[in-house]
């Protein structure tokens, strides 16, 4: 696609968002092509005025830019964030100001049941009411409650999580409160604000109240990333989107060996995509010279579930920790204590992620790995017990290989719509009568996107660094290395165009 072919493409949508009588559906139909252009308007636009500001005007052109950009979405939820934030920047400087522990309390939990109340009605409202109808149904009784006809304002869940844990800091005294400002420019920031990553106040106050100028790294790194970013998403993930559509719409139609491959390429779907878009922000921000916290560190290569999750959503992953698991009690109050908040933290990520019980089912199904990891674990280091010695590469392996299939198994129950298809799709898969031979197309498919992966991830993890290739690189494997990214965009990524996964969340 020639560049005048895109700037026409880019102007044809915004002439049907700005024509259209349903702007929010407009936008939402055609959110991923807007997506895919929004870097470049960052790089045209964006940074001239950005960096002929300095200081606070730095920060309030971000502000109105961030605020621009939510509007787009739907301009009627602009008022939402906006008084979100006024009412949380006042409960951060009440919670600072109290006098004693009680006053402190208080009014933070007045604040997380703001916020809470906020993500509740707009996420679950409809979810807990069609869950509380179907649960008296069978008895014959049927609630009168009525079901709403709600829209999920764009990233309801990621900017809830920043605020309740930059009100926990200031609680605990390790946030001093930001101003208006600040504060409004790190719960709107237009990189996060989609779908993350979860960003932590302090980091991002600290970065925007110095001076910021660009050079030379961040500009590498930033395009590169960039760059990265798109072919995940363009090359992978939308490439084997339909694959995974087919399979998981009718698993009974298909052979086990079918949807074995079906479960591998959703693995590398939601990898590709989640990643990618993180990928992308987090290279545009490092071009306005904001750094994003690294969200995924290679994770298929994780050698238990425990490091799985230092590896995949890692803003998530931390922020259960620091906000849910450790407040619970975490590991200090007794074994027994320690499985229930493991499954509890869970079953709330399974939650966060959507108002739908196969979420919860996930989150439960990983809270059950993390609790038998702890409990094998704790098993083997008691005296007397004995260990299949497997040493090397070879352990390493077995651990990787083990690891990763069961994190695809639980990916089940995240793709299917409801409980029923994961029920369909997990017994087709083990069902004798469905072992038979598969396309070989597919399985080719499924090996030539594993080996993609493999060989994006396989040089970060190897040397501990996020980029693919670095500054140092010699320039011929650098150019090769960019050519066959920018290839790959121009030839195979125009073909599909899906939306981005965690825009749903």
């Amino acid at each position: 696609m020639t560049s005048k072919i895109k700037v026409e493409c880019f102007l044809s949508v915004i002439e049907d968002i700005v024509l259209s009588d349903s702007p929010y559906e407009k936008f939402e139909d055609q959110v991923i092509m807007l997506f895919n252009y929004w870097v470049i308007i960052i790089i045209l636009a964006t940074l001239p005025v950005y960096y002929s500001l300095s200081g606070l005007w730095q920060n309030i052109f971000l502000l109105i830019a961030s605020y621009l950009f939510y509007s787009y979405w739907d301009y009627r939820f602009l008022a939402l964030i906006i008084i979100t934030t006024s009412l949380n920047f006042y409960f951060g400087l009440k919670i600072h100001a109290a006098k004693d522990q009680t006053t402190r309390k208080t009014i933070l939990i007045m604040s997380l049941m703001y916020n809470l109340s906020i993500l509740g009605f707009f996420k679950y409202y409809n979810f807990f009411v069609d869950s509380f109808i179907a649960a008296f149904q069978p008895f014959g009784f049927l609630p009168n409650m009525q079901i709403l006809n709600l829209i999920l304002p764009l990233g309801i869940s990621f900017f809830t999580f920043k605020i309740i844990g930059y009100l926990m800091d200031v609680y605990r005294g390790e946030q001093a409160p930001a101003d208006i400002i600040s504060f409004a420019l790190f719960v709107g920031y237009f990189p996060e604000i989609s779908a993350g990553p979860i960003g932590r106040a302090g980091t991002f106050l600290q970065q925007i109240d110095r001076k910021r100028i660009i050079g030379k790294e961040q500009i590498f790194a930033g395009l590169h990333l960039i760059l990265l970013g798109f072919f995940k998403k363009k090359v992978i993930a939308d490439a084997v989107a339909p694959y995974v559509d087919q399979l998981f719409s009718s698993p009974q139609q298909f052979m086990s060996i079918d949807l074995l491959c079906g479960i591998y390429l959703y693995t590398l779907q939601i990898y590709a995509d989640f990643s990618g878009y993180t990928d992308i922000v987090r290279g545009a921000s490092k071009l306005l010279r904001i750094e994003i916290m690294e969200n995924f560190k290679q994770p298929y290569l994780s050698k238990n579930i425990r490091e799985f999750w230092k590896r995949w959503h890692i803003s998530l992953s931390t922020w259960l920790r620091d906000y849910l698991y450790i407040p619970l009690g975490g590991s200090k109050k007794g074994t027994a204590r320690t499985y229930i908040n493991l499954l509890a933290t869970m079953l709330l990520c399974g939650l966060w992620h959507g108002a739908s019980w196969v979420f919860v089912a996930w989150g439960g199904i990983h809270g059950t790995y993390l609790a038998l990891s702890r409990y094998f674990r704790g098993s083997l280091k008691k005296p007397g017990s004995t260990t299949l010695q497997v040493h090397g590469t070879m352990k390493s392996l077995f651990s990787v290989f083990i690891t990763f299939h069961i994190v695809a198994f639980a990916w089940i129950f995240f793709r299917a719509p409801d409980l029923e298809t994961a029920y369909n799709y997990s017994y087709f898969l083990f069902n004798i009568s469905h072992l038979g031979y598969s396309s070989a197309s597919l399985i080719f498919i499924t090996l030539f996107y594993m080996a993609v992966v493999l060989a994006i991830d396989l040089l970060p993890y190897r040397f501990n660094r996020e980029l693919l290739v670095t500054s140092e690189t010699p320039w011929l494997w650098r150019s090769i290395v960019y050519a066959l990214l920018i290839l790959s965009i121009s030839f195979i990524g125009e073909s599909y165009v899906q939306p981005f996964i965690y825009f749903n969340f």
